[in-house]
């Protein structure tokens, strides 16, 4: 490996790091999760947010941001599909008073199961197709032309990486006692206000130019 793509990895490490930090919905999706179920189910639906990334970064690399360049109208579908996705959760969610409408909303009225979480964590990550754009920009910065297609497929691998390592510890420290009590202690009205994060993001999505 050349000092040029090890330089940056890096920088690619770095940036990703800071934009899976910043609180979206897939840090809310896991909070609630780890907070109103069980570690597993968190865990599970911090699988599915990595899924999620790997879908969304491979299209980045691999020219999904020439296609909605060339076909305007399927950015806008896609955005708008996952608009509708988030603000449909966050409905469901600012309904129940159950700390399993996360759940109930993609089919799993009786419980949590690690399949539903999983899909839970996927599906809120696939709504937001903001980040393809975001991973076909970062890799088009960061990624220095030319590069063989292991170098891409390794710099796939190093985000998705950060991601679960990330929400996982996210999920870990969310499903602790003090956190989880504090949770069920205020349910309605912290479903409330997961629901309506949900549906600003949602609506953000619908509105915004990009």
């Amino acid at each position: 490996m050349t000092a040029e793509m090890v330089t940056a990895l890096s920088a690619l490490a770095v940036i990703w790091f800071a934009a899976v930090v910043t609180p979206g919905p897939n840090f809310i999706a896991i909070l609630h999760m780890a907070a109103s179920e069980r570690r597993a189910a968190a865990l599970a639906t911090a699988g599915g947010v990595g899924l999620g990334t790997f879908i969304w970064a491979a299209s980045g690399v691999f020219g999904l941001k020439a296609l909605f360049t060339l076909l305007p109208a399927a950015a806008l579908a896609i955005k708008l599909a996952g608009a509708a996705y988030l603000v449909w959760i966050g409905i469901k969610l600012w309904q129940s008073t159950a700390p399993l409408a996360a759940t109930n909303a993609i089919g799993k009225p009786e419980g949590t199961t690690l399949s539903a979480a999983f899909r839970f964590g996927l599906f809120t990550n696939l709504a937001n197709p903001k980040t393809a754009v975001f991973a076909a920009s970062l890799f088009a910065v960061a990624v220095p032309p030319g590069q063989p297609l292991w170098f891409a497929w390794l710099t796939i691998g190093l985000i998705v990486t950060i991601s679960i390592a990330w929400y996982s510890a996210l999920a870990s420290i969310g499903a602790l006692p003090v956190f989880s009590n504090a949770y069920r202690g205020a349910k309605r009205i912290l479903l409330r206000i997961t629901g309506a994060l949900f549906i600003g993001y949602g609506v953000k999505l619908i509105v915004s130019g990009r």
